[in-house]
């Protein structure tokens, strides 16, 4: 018997999966004609700026959490240099320390490895390549459209 976790995740996946291959076909009669004909742009680029906002919004998930950690690190080297604990935040320290132990015993409770370590963070180094959309196979065919309108 499945668990309906895993099920869940698995008709999620095949969900995600068919909404982003779906444009396939149309992408491909598309090159294959060589001609847009009269299909629309805006829900292709609807769903590939959806894509975009959520990676984007991933990197930053990662990018400030490191950061939010690794700032108080940076008042240890003073605390060293001056051998005082004087201007060290106590209980931002404290709390911050708590949290990543809280968040740390639930991803080893649930065995959740996205949360203990995200393995994809390596992946937000890589640039994207830009985007080519076929809009119009010849150049004279779209001013002769601009043309006519």
């Amino acid at each position: 018997m499945i668990s309906p976790d895993v099920a869940r995740d698995v008709v999620g996946n095949v969900i995600s999966f068919g909404l982003f291959l779906s444009p396939v076909p149309t992408l491909w009669r598309i090159i294959k004609n060589k001609d847009v004909e009269e299909f629309k742009s805006d829900p292709y680029l609807a769903t590939l700026l959806n894509c975009m906002l959520w990676v984007f919004y991933g990197i930053l998930y990662v990018i400030f959490g490191s950061a939010m950690y690794a700032s108080l690190l940076t008042i240890m080297g003073k605390v060293i240099k001056n051998k005082s604990v004087e201007y060290m935040p106590f209980f931002l320290s404290l709390v911050s320390f708590l949290n990543g132990v809280c968040w740390t015993s639930y991803a080893l409770i649930k065995f959740d490895l996205y949360v203990t370590v995200n393995p994809q963070w390596p992946r937000c180094a890589i640039q994207p390549r830009p985007v080519r959309l076929l809009l119009q196979a010849d150049p004279q065919e779209g001013e002769e459209r601009k043309a006519q309108m």
